[in-house]
């Protein structure tokens, strides 16, 4: 028989064992979700080219200024007559995006020169509807910084029928007044993926790029769309290209687009790609190696994607501030027509200057709408 005294030793170790499961910072994950607009589809709706809409929005207490770490993130797509679950097919993406960039940076690296948060947080896509982050790593953000949620509908193979779809994205984030422990600072990096289309070569952003040093530069391409990038040196770049039937791997320098200022290590990554895509990858080219690489799974009938790959690692892949790097897309167009394409990584990097901000930045705060997506 146990005494009194036996009975509250096993008690406190059995305790003590289950705060030791618990993770180091815990704090309550709260979750905000924001709804678009219904949007109606009734044809064939290829990428970019379905209807589309925007919210501005908060993802904390818009009333207070406290500090949060955006931990994960997740869009889902629902009938808009009775709310009942929808094919996840029907999205096309979900940016979501820093409401104010220069109060951002002004919060959170206000004696640096650097951009070093760019105005995308988020992209979500066929194939990739979550984000999240290892335990212990978020995004920081003010609880009164406005965010801004673009959300486009995608319809790639259903010819009949009429659908009104609702997508839903939903947000996780603490508290940072809640945490044991810190959390470990991350900002987002894009590598974008592009094609030449007029211009003496394919080296975006350098006077004079050379194979040896900078890869073998974009292909020469066809745009599908209308807004195309013009670098400082007069070449004319589209990151929305068309893909000819059969195999095309293009290859593109992204170190002018990282603008990495220290060594650092990335802890997450996340892929955009379309229908066709089969990989993307991250080159380093100062060592030859490949030190990203996801893959992109098509579904079983029809157009579309299934799965692509993200990468996720609490001890982080290393990332050099010398090092020149390349973004290497590959597509298997395995129809007889030309089909469109994207491809981006982001790297999601660890802060090593971040600074918690001491002066909170007011900015005027109306009452954000509580309707959906305009």
């Amino acid at each position: 028989m146990f005494n009194g005294a036996r009975l509250l030793t096993l008690a406190i170790c059995a305790l003590c064992l289950l705060v030791a499961d618990l993770p180091a910072n815990a704090a309550e994950t709260r979750t905000v979700s924001f709804d678009s607009k219904a949007y109606h589809v009734d044809r064939i709706f290829r990428s970019m080219q379905g209807p589309i809409g925007r919210r501005r929005a908060y993802v904390g207490d818009w009333r207070n200024s406290e500090l949060m770490w955006i931990t994960a993130i997740r869009s889902e797509v629902f009938h808009a007559k009775d709310g009942s679950k929808a094919s996840d097919d029907f999205l096309c993406h979900a940016n979501l995006g820093f409401g104010d960039i220069e109060r951002h940076r002004a919060l959170f690296q206000p004696n640096l020169k650097e951009a070093r948060y760019q105005g995308r947080l988020f992209t979500l896509s066929q194939g990739q509807t979550d984000l999240k982050f290892p335990s212990g790593f978020g995004i920081p953000i003010i609880s009164d910084e406005p965010v801004l949620l673009d959300t486009q509908a995608l319809n790639l193979n259903r010819t009949e029928g009429e659908y009104d779809v609702v997508i839903r994205t939903s947000i996780d984030y603490v508290v940072d007044a809640e945490l044991s422990q810190p959390m470990k600072p991350l900002f987002q990096k894009a590598a974008q993926g592009m094609v030449l289309v007029e211009g003496k070569d394919g080296y975006y952003g350098l006077e004079e790029g050379n194979a040896e040093e900078h890869g073998e530069g974009c292909s020469v391409g066809i745009a599908a769309g209308s807004e195309n990038v013009v670098d400082p040196f007069g070449r004319v770049f589209s990151a929305h290209w068309q893909v000819e039937p059969g195999r095309q791997v293009n290859s593109t320098p992204v170190t002018e687009f990282l603008e990495i200022s220290y060594d650092t290590t990335v802890h997450y990554v996340s892929v955009h790609l379309h229908p066709f895509a089969q990989s993307l990858s991250l080159r380093d080219l100062t060592t030859g190696e490949t030190v990203l690489h996801a893959e992109a799974t098509s579904v079983d009938t029809g157009i579309g994607l299934k799965h692509v790959e993200t990468i996720t690692s609490e001890e982080g892949v290393r990332i050099f501030a010398d090092h020149k790097y390349e973004l290497v897309s590959v597509y298997e167009n395995t129809t007889d027509q030309m089909q469109d394409s994207m491809a981006a990584m982001f790297l999601y990097l660890h802060d090593k200057e971040f600074v918690k901000p001491v002066k909170r930045m007011q900015s005027p705060k109306p009452k954000p709408s509580s309707g959906p997506l305009q």
